[in-house]
């Protein structure tokens, strides 16, 4: 909601029969106790979160939008590689046409030779090959790295390397 993961705040309304209402809050107050716990610095900072919270959201989406609109324009004519626009998230999906190498050893080179960080497509289960990387970060981070990306590619299509 406010894109800080690290801070956790949360409810949840439990009903149903009784008698298995009481059992599952059991449960679920062991669970948040042991591993959920609310610091109390994010419990000061509620109040003031939720107030300005409507202000942040549309700012963010705003960016995010953006940033995916840029990813895509950067990505729309590259030869070596195509994408899936995503439907939520962070993430955009390159497709590697005309490869046939393992996308594991492709985000090594990448992350060792231009300090680019994806991931292979099959850690979502995705068949082909793919990688996946983030478009949420600030746009003269992104035109460099989707320009070094496809660069090397287009390298990688003449000279049969990543």
């Amino acid at each position: 909601m406010l894109a800080l993961p690290g801070l956790k705040i949360g409810w949840m309304a439990i009903t149903g029969d009784p008698s298995r209402t009481r059992k599952a809050i059991r449960a679920l107050d062991m669970i948040s106790d042991t591993f959920l716990p609310v610091s109390e610095i994010a419990q000061a900072a509620v109040p003031h979160l939720l107030r300005d919270s409507k202000t942040f959201q549309a700012s963010y989406r705003s960016e995010i939008s953006e940033r995916m609109e840029l990813a895509s324009h950067l990505l729309k004519n590259a030869e070596a590689v195509s994408f899936l626009r995503p439907e939520g998230g962070f993430y955009i999906a390159l497709k590697l046409r005309k490869r046939r190498v393992e996308e594991e050893e492709i985000a090594c080179r990448l992350l060792e030779k231009r300090r680019i960080l994806v991931h292979p497509g099959y850690f979502y289960e995705m068949e082909g090959q793919h990688l996946i990387l983030s478009f949420a970060s600030r746009p003269q981070v992104l035109r460099r790295a989707f320009n070094a990306l496809l660069e090397r590619f287009d390298e990688a299509g003449r000279n049969r390397a990543v």
